[in-house]
């Protein structure tokens, strides 16, 4: 009889040991890993945080990465209390395979990965959403061209955000597009960009480029919309 018990424990345990083997773990990432972070806000209870272990944006026209070094990206959503604890971190997925990235917010009570990606003969600027748990939930789509040469990739599109990030500009060649912190569009304008140089956008909607027309004359441009 105890010959019989000890097989059944050793035989119990062997079990026990080859199911544990089949969990694949997924260890919280340390901080110095993450070292690029962008803070997201706070929704009064956890602070927020973005990081990668890769400098994402060189300067605003970039390009994200070359294609090999996607295999080495680690992107991650950090929680803390509110003094500043690390509670714990998320990963975060792009949906595709950025061309550039372009910030990672938090509005209306979820994450945003906003960039563009290439697919087939589209270029498409979109948001991957989450919730505060890192949690995917759907994808936005901000703008869209067809037939883009590819060699105008890196140049199309650039973004830019209110003071809140509560208001998004969507600059491409040929107008602008705005939205609000839903990522809902709330007015668009067809317009020669070519000569963007910069621009700013308030809450509200207010819009104002800076463009180059001739060499020596930089114009400047306030559109307000509602």
């Amino acid at each position: 009889m105890k010959k019989k018990s000890a097989l059944l424990i050793a035989f119990f345990s062997v079990i026990s040991f080859s199911n544990a083997q089949n969990i694949t773990w997924l260890p919280s990432p340390k901080i110095a890993d993450r070292i690029y972070q962008t803070y997201l806000g706070s929704d009064g209870t956890l602070h927020y945080s973005a990081g990668s272990n890769i400098r994402m944006i060189q300067e605003d026209n970039d390009s994200l990465l070359p294609p090999p070094q996607w295999k080495k990206l680690k992107f991650s959503l950090f929680r803390y209390d509110q003094k500043f604890l690390m509670k714990d971190t998320l990963p975060l997925k792009f949906g595709n395979i950025p061309r550039n990235y372009f910030n990672t917010i938090m509005t209306d009570k979820k994450i945003r990965l906003i960039y563009s990606y290439t697919s087939g003969d589209k270029l498409t600027c979109r948001s991957d959403n989450f919730d505060l748990t890192g949690k995917f939930i759907d994808v936005t789509v901000l703008d869209e061209a067809a037939g883009l040469p590819d060699f105008e990739v890196k140049k199309y599109y650039k973004l830019i955000f209110s003071d809140d990030k509560k208001t998004i500009a969507v600059i491409y060649k040929s107008g602008v597009v705005a939205y609000n912190e839903k990522m809902e569009k709330i007015w668009r304008i067809d317009a020669d960009m070519n000569g963007y140089i910069s621009g700013a956008v308030t809450t509200d909607g207010n819009f104002s480029r800076l463009l180059k027309k001739i060499k020596t004359i930089m114009l400047l441009l306030l559109i307000q919309k509602a």
